[in-house]
């Protein structure tokens, strides 16, 4: 992967001046500077920007007045500065200039800062259309398609409806061997550590396994709280999801945020938490304890405690195990 700067040396004079607005729209978005994000587009009525993203799906918007108004709110909503514009690199970069016009298309690689709804972690696979306008260069078609890098980084486990295990990635051999993710294997088959728990995952293992015979696989992404002890000190989450390739075989993920999502984002809406308060949450529900939540988030543990305690009291729960029950149990209003 190559740095902004890298990039920008290896093109000619017409192509760095693409790309310097490529660049530029990426930063304004990622820091909430609207004006600068403003004077990157073209404010035209066939503009578009479609894309594909592991936490919305597909987001279509037509038009400059429908883009600037969406960007402007969800700026307002989260307006600290997000770490991403320092730290986004770039592969396969290829950008052709003809006349008023430019095509680009290149893979973006950017961190998890804990900021979902600004967030694009992992690889997101990008295009851009831009015209050249009173001789300044303006996007007037974005495209992407996300890979989240949460699947990699997160324990992920492959196995049949028995629960024999055929795969395993590098967190996941990681935490079989540290004993403390509620998850083992014996004999070849991953199991909880709690027996209550194995049958609960069992049973989910087979019911995705089933789902996956049906025409359009039927996906499931199904919940399995682990119980680790009253002395543990963070929750884990196992979820039990069809792989979708005919083959009955099943993808076992632990605390992988991309699949609890929805139902945290439900729960923003029904308890009405702040942004701080869902990021915390989402944190939680991704294994971290709450030391290590604050220093992802950039606040004090203090800081930490006083919204975990305000989740509590929008919830009415006691525990963070009880919070993510709760959490886990609501459909996403209408």
């Amino acid at each position: 992967m190559q740095s902004p700067e890298t990039i920008a040396a290896s093109l000619d004079a017409e192509q760095r001046a693409v790309f310097e607005v490529i660049r530029a729209e990426t930063v304004a978005f990622f820091t909430k500077d609207f004006d600068t994000f403003a004077r990157c587009w073209a404010h035209e009525p066939y503009i578009r920007r479609l894309g594909w993203w592991t936490r919305g799906g597909v987001t279509d918007r037509w038009g400059w007045d429908e883009l600037a108004d969406r960007t402007r709110l969800a700026m307002l909503d989260y307006p600290q500065k997000n770490r991403s514009a320092e730290e986004v690199r770039y592969e396969n970069v290829v950008i052709r200039v003809g006349g008023d016009m430019a095509y680009a298309t290149f893979d973006q690689y950017g961190p998890d800062t804990g900021e979902p709804d600004f967030d694009m972690p992992g690889c997101s696979r990008e295009s851009r259309v831009l015209e050249r306008q009173d001789g300044k260069w303006r996007i007037v078609y974005h495209t992407y398609i996300h890979q989240t890098a949460e699947p990699a980084r997160s324990p992920m486990f492959r196995v049949d409806k028995d629960s024999t295990l055929s795969w395993m990635n590098k967190p996941g051999e990681t935490a079989l061997k540290g004993g403390r993710s509620g998850l083992a294997m014996t004999r070849g088959r991953l199991h909880a550590t709690n027996d209550a728990d194995s049958r609960k995952l069992r049973a989910a293992i087979a019911e995705a396994a089933a789902r996956d015979g049906t025409l359009d696989g039927g996906r499931a992404a199904i919940p399995i709280m682990l119980d680790l002890g009253e002395e543990s000190d963070v929750v884990c989450i196992c979820w039990v999801l069809t792989e979708g390739s005919g083959s009955g075989a099943v993808l076992v993920a632990l605390n992988n945020l991309t699949f609890a999502q929805e139902q945290l984002d439900a729960a923003t809406a029904v308890f009405g938490f702040s942004p701080t308060q869902q990021r915390l949450a989402e944190q939680i529900a991704s294994g971290r304890d709450l030391v290590a939540a604050a220093s992802i988030l950039g606040i004090s543990i203090n800081t930490a405690r006083t919204h975990l305690q305000r989740i509590f009291e929008k919830t009415g729960v006691r525990s963070q195990a009880a919070l993510l029950r709760t959490l886990l149990s609501l459909d996403r209003p209408a």
